[in-house]
């Protein structure tokens, strides 16, 4: 996929609305969409538990171990429950899906099974699948802060609760292919890209939308992440409570307030006016067969991102209109991907003239991720 450029009308096309608070999370119910805005919740979190409602209060969370802000309960030991439960993943983005969660998800279900306490006792359902007799459960959330050339990062929140509705740990952890890895891959990809040219591979590592090829390898490195980071966090905290030692982040457990069923992915879009209305605007362009190609491939991009489901139909149209730019139609494919909606799935199975691989990511990201 070629590389685009935001240009002077692109950036004219933006609502008026007024973007994100720093230093607080992305918030799909008031906030339009910006790259600046989805980052702006990691630079809290390195410092300070981001503030959550699906975490509630953060108040107590600490730093511990391989987590970034932890707080567990006094009697929280992994070898008094039988059934370990791991829902489905909310996200904070108000989106159907976040590209990813589903991975991430299995792998961190595969590596608590790993654990001595919890071994084959973990279970993680299918979407849509109701999980029963589990005496323990583990609900998720995703805000995803960084998806560039350089990086796919998130902020990963967990929240463990017994049969009792008793709260029994919070976690807030940032996952991702930063480092040595990501920007590895990210460099490798983008020297190849530039013909060798070291300034046009820094240009292009610094301005680029991430091609499949990258998002995929670092989607592998967050799954390998979650499995290393935290399955290690909930042991030592079992190990140091259990020993009475160490300065483990802890107090009384506390009891659920907030609905379980909030806590389970609904596989539903939740939009606000602001947002709403900046994605109309978005798809407004796209629809326009007199906007330009590049114009119209950047808001596919950027409907893809936010993962509106309104631009699937769309997005469909331009894949079977033969008379579309071929990469305006790339685009299509790629933002069908990344929204994750099964309904995209026969167009781009049965696609002509449009980049294979294209096809076959967008393909792979609805089913596996």
């Amino acid at each position: 996929m070629s590389l685009r450029l935001p240009s002077l009308t692109a950036l004219l096309l933006l609502p008026s609305f007024a973007f994100a608070t720093a230093g607080k999370a992305f918030d799909p119910a008031t906030d339009t969409w910006s790259r600046e805005a989805m980052e702006d919740g990691a630079k809290v979190v390195k410092s300070g538990p981001l503030a959550s409602a699906f975490l509630g209060d953060t108040s107590g969370m600490k730093p511990f171990t391989g987590a970034h802000q932890a707080w567990f309960a006094d009697g929280f030991r992994m070898a008094t429950y039988q059934a370990v439960v791991l829902e489905p993943w909310t996200n904070s983005l108000g989106r159907y899906h976040v590209t990813g969660q589903e991975l991430m998800r299995r792998s961190l279900a595969d590596a608590l099974n790993g654990l001595k306490a919890w071994k084959g006792k973990v279970i993680a359902p299918q979407p849509g699948v109701a999980a029963t007799g589990g005496d323990f459960t583990i609900y998720g959330n995703v805000h995803q802060f960084k998806n560039t050339a350089n990086d796919v990062e998130y902020v990963l929140e967990l929240v463990g609760v017994d049969s009792a509705g008793m709260v029994q740990f919070k976690l807030q952890d940032i996952i991702g292919s930063s480092g040595t890895a990501g920007i590895a891959v990210a460099g490798a990809s983008a020297l190849q890209n530039s013909n060798g040219n070291m300034l046009s591979a820094g240009m292009a590592m610094a301005m680029a939308m991430p091609t499949d090829r990258d998002q995929f390898e670092f989607y592998n490195l967050a799954g390998e992440e979650i499995a290393r980071r935290v399955p290690s966090s909930i042991y030592s905290a079992d190990k140091l409570l259990t020993k009475g030692k160490g300065d483990t982040p802890h107090s009384p457990a506390v009891a659920l307030t907030t609905d379980r069923a909030g806590l389970v992915d609904s596989h539903t879009e939740a939009f606000g006016p602001a947002l709403s209305a900046q994605v109309a605007e978005y798809l407004a362009v796209v629809s326009d067969p007199k906007a330009s190609d590049h114009d119209r491939a950047d808001r596919l991009r950027d409907l893809g991102k936010i993962g509106a489901l309104a631009a699937v139909p769309v997005a469909i149209a331009l894949i079977q209109d033969d008379s579309v730019d071929n990469g305006v139609q790339e685009n299509a494919a790629w933002a069908l991907g990344e929204i994750g909606h099964p309904d995209a799935l026969p167009v781009l199975e049965a696609a002509k003239g449009v980049d294979k691989f294209n096809l076959k990511a967008a393909t792979t990201k609805i089913t596996e991720f």
